[in-house]
């Protein structure tokens, strides 16, 4: 009996392992792999190329939306001052032209291209721009333009000032231009640093007030920085009438338990036009400081309470002036009470004196209290009230 036939394998599997193949030449592997390698290369550069004209313009669109409302509100906030300051500002070199992109011949430049173009443009004219508008010249511009309209308000020029730069350069330029400019200019400055300015301003301000032409125009500086002893030795050497009077209301409205002494010194002044300038910076404030006169009615000094008790009367409303009424039967407290009337411009006053001077104890006092008292109010005869 006949061996099984062993059984073989593929047929395919006895070709391929009989075939005999040719043996590639160096040349054609070099051949080859340097085909894949270029193809390989090509891949990776599309890839970058597309990759970064992508996030070129995403660039291009976010700058585009953020700068075109700042140039067009650096536009609007310059329009009106740039006329002035033209002559003064250098020309301009105008840079070339930006090329478009590149592109082959023959074909139009592309979307992602000529928003490439575009951003490249704006981002020129925003550096062009910001180049002629350094602080210095933005601060000469808001200067001209307060010389050129001198009825403006300065508040709003500064409020630009403080907005572009910091508010301590503006200080500096300011204080510099007072020092350098004069007339209409030197003026100006001073206005504008009233606004800005800040209590290193103030030496500026008070040799400028020293000048008869430049005090009107530090005043308002002075008034916002100056403190109580600044203010009190400028109402000193102030001879102008309405000016004196701003300076005394600015000294009532500091810190009360320092500024109100100094306040009472002019209302007890030997010349009668301090005196009655101090009396009208009272009458013009809307709530004078009636319970830290009351307090200065206890103060050491004669002098200083009897300041006190003028000032009160002037500026006692009848609800005041009946509590200091209350006081009028204290033997410490009668003399401030009959001076505080005298000074009281309102009927109850008189007629609280009418009948005060019907009482032996204080007809003598009254009658003296009415030539010696600097300041009193001079009342017709009225009918006697019932009290």
């Amino acid at each position: 009996m006949n061996e099984p036939r062993k059984q073989r394998d593929d047929p395919l599997d006895e070709l391929l392992a009989e075939a005999r193949w040719p043996e590639l030449s160096p040349e054609s592997i070099q051949r080859l792999t340097g085909h894949y390698r270029r193809l390989r290369r090509a891949r990776l550069v599309w890839r970058n190329i597309s990759i970064g004209l992508a996030a070129a313009a995403a660039v291009a669109l976010v700058a585009g939306v953020s700068l075109r409302p700042m140039v067009q509100s650096r536009d609007v906030a310059e329009r009106p001052a740039a006329t002035a300051a033209a002559e003064r500002r250098p020309v301009a070199i105008r840079p070339p032209e930006p090329s478009p992109p590149h592109v082959s011949a023959g074909r139009a430049p592309s979307a992602l291209e000529m928003i490439l173009f575009r951003a490249q443009e704006r981002r020129q004219a925003t550096s062009l721009s910001a180049s002629g508008n350094d602080p210095p010249d933005r601060m000469q511009v808001s200067l001209d333009e307060l010389v050129a309209n001198p009825s403006a308000d300065p508040a709003p020029i500064t409020r630009s000032l403080i907005g572009r730069d910091d508010a301590n350069e503006a200080e500096r330029w300011l204080v510099d231009a007072i020092s350098r400019e004069s007339g209409d200019r030197a003026r100006a400055a001073l206005r504008l640093l009233s606004e800005v300015g800040s209590a290193r301003s103030l030496p500026a301000l008070v040799a400028a007030a020293k000048d008869p032409a430049l005090r009107t125009a530090a005043l308002p500086g002075l008034i916002r920085l100056a403190d109580e002893r600044t203010l009190a030795g400028l109402v000193r050497v102030e001879q102008d009438r309405r000016t004196r009077e701003r300076l005394l209301a600015a000294l009532l409205r500091r810190e009360m338990a320092s500024a109100l002494p100094l306040f009472l010194d002019f209302v007890d002044d030997p010349d009668p036009q301090v005196r009655h300038a101090a009396l009208a910076a009272l009458d013009a404030m809307g709530d004078p400081p009636v319970e830290g006169l009351i307090a200065m009615l206890d103060a050491p000094r004669m002098e200083r309470r009897f300041a006190a008790a003028r000032a009160l009367g002037r500026a006692a409303e009848p609800e005041t002036l009946w509590r200091i009424l209350s006081w009028v039967d204290r033997p410490e407290r009668r003399r401030e009470v009959l001076v505080a009337l005298l000074a009281s411009p309102d009927p109850l006053a008189q007629a609280a004196l009418a009948r005060a001077s019907h009482h032996s104890a204080l007809a003598g006092l009254i009658r003296h209290l009415q030539q010696t008292e600097p300041i009193h109010v001079v009342h017709e005869s009225v009918a006697q009230p019932a009290l």
